[in-house]
């Protein structure tokens, strides 16, 4: 037995999109300086106004659900390099990233690094809400959010929600103006129950639909769906045409032996179209009560009950 199959990668890795942002330290929703300081050197220390980078990585192994890495530079060309690294990416392998030592990250880190789950959702949030028009590159609501907000709302909103305040601004606006199920009003809901809330099930919940949708599970699922649904009704249409088929050359076998109908009954006449039609074709009904719910038919659809009664007239 090949040893390698008990160790070599079984899933294709390979990167969707690569995104790098740059970013000035006390920007809004910037990184807490402290935070990203704490393991510098006290010569490499960076100060409010500097530029750090942030690259997104979507990537998918196997027939997984697309999810985002995130990583946090403070050296353009490290950042760059990097970029360039998992723009090429597209290999057999479940080890996309450079392993660390547990003893880098720490518990925590290494749990949370290595968990099955993925909270990375926020580039998919901000470039909905983007795209909708309703904050700006430096997340932001736009001047249209806050004249419809309107003053006096939003004096309300600062006495209940504080500094996120803009964040309930945000979704209100959403929540009148978007269609529930749209990513701009999922992404302003999940914004809004993270920092106004902390109502985890909300916001675990509006992530799946988000995800679902923004990568196309959702249309996916609709398009499956719709796809069934018209292969049930071509499939009722073939059927319906291969019982038509049958009817005419059953009328066509009757018209045949129009000839002998004075001299036989009418069931007999019946009994040797169908007997003379097995010989024509495979897919003639052999149960009695089928044949005689087609005899019925030809006797009373008009597409065949005048042909019918032609053949049977003399007997009449």
């Amino acid at each position: 037995m090949d040893e390698g199959k008990w160790t070599k990668p079984n899933r294709r890795t390979r990167a969707v999109k690569v995104k790098l942002i740059e970013t000035k330290f006390g920007a809004p929703l910037a990184l807490d300086l402290e935070f990203f300081n704490r393991e510098r050197p006290n010569g490499e220390k960076l100060a409010e106004g500097d530029s750090y980078w942030t690259l997104f990585v979507r990537f998918r192994t196997g027939l997984d659900s697309e999810r985002t890495a995130v990583w946090y530079f403070a050296d353009w060309n490290e950042a760059n390099d990097a970029k360039a690294h998992f723009q090429r990416l597209d290999k057999h392998d479940d080890r996309w990233a450079v392993p660390f030592r547990f003893s880098e990250a720490g518990p925590m880190g290494a749990e949370l690094l290595l968990s099955a789950g993925d909270d990375n959702y926020w580039p998919i949030v901000f470039e909905a809400l983007q795209g909708a028009d309703v904050i700006d590159e430096n997340y932001k609501a736009r001047c249209h959010v806050l004249s419809w907000s309107g003053n006096e709302n939003i004096e309300w909103l600062k006495e209940c929600f504080g500094d996120n305040w803009d964040v309930a601004a945000i979704f209100e606006y959403c929540l009148h103006h978007y269609a529930k199920s749209s990513l701009a009003y999922l992404a302003a809901q999940i914004w809004f129950f993270e920092y106004c809330t902390e109502d985890k099930y909300t916001v675990g919940y509006s992530v799946r639909q988000l995800e679902a949708i923004y990568h196309g599970a959702e249309d996916l699922a609709q398009a499956a769906a719709e796809n069934r649904r018209l292969a049930g009704l071509a499939g009722g249409a073939n059927s319906k045409n291969k019982r038509m088929s049958r009817l005419e050359a059953l009328m066509v076998e009757i018209e045949r032996l129009e000839e002998i109908v004075p001299l036989i009954s009418e069931e007999r006449v019946l009994e040797q179209a169908w007997e003379n039609l097995e010989k024509a074709r495979e897919d003639v009904p052999k149960t009695p009560k089928t044949r005689f719910d087609y005899e019925v038919e030809l006797r009373s659809d008009r597409r065949f009950s005048g042909r019918y009664r032609a053949v049977f007239k003399k007997t009449a």
